[in-house]
């Protein structure tokens, strides 16, 4: 069983899930048919998520790395569905694409309009 502080990246991912969820949920927002299409492979992540904190107090061990098969398995999927849609995805608001690369970009230029952090 991995030490406490391994699980901190849990909290994190499924803090950022749910944000996403409340951002996009209500209003449709992006592309309804494709995010059902992300949906079911990205469930299965999650799900695997949840079996595998099961599956490490339990043995045999093998039944964590069948876990992890499977979770690697839905990425790929996923990832799959996301390059084959790619040109979609890239018209997504940066808060659905990509919420820390677009925040960053978007403090990059506050700071650079505003001429701070010039020396």
């Amino acid at each position: 069983m991995p030490v406490g502080w391994a699980f901190s990246i849990g909290s994190l991912v499924i803090a950022l899930s749910v944000a996403w969820t409340v951002w996009a949920l209500p209003t449709a927002v992006p592309d309804l048919a494709l995010r059902d299409r992300l949906a079911a492979p990205l469930a299965v992540v999650f799900a695997g998520f949840s079996v595998w904190l099961v599956a490490a107090e339990l043995e045999p061990s093998w039944s964590t790395l069948v876990v992890f098969v499977n979770m690697v398995a839905a990425l790929l999927r996923a990832l799959g569905i996301a390059l084959e849609h790619q040109a979609v995805i890239a018209g997504w608001p940066w808060l659905g694409r990509d919420p820390v690369v677009g925040a960053a970009r978007d403090l990059h230029g506050l700071v650079k309009h505003r001429g701070m952090g010039q020396t």
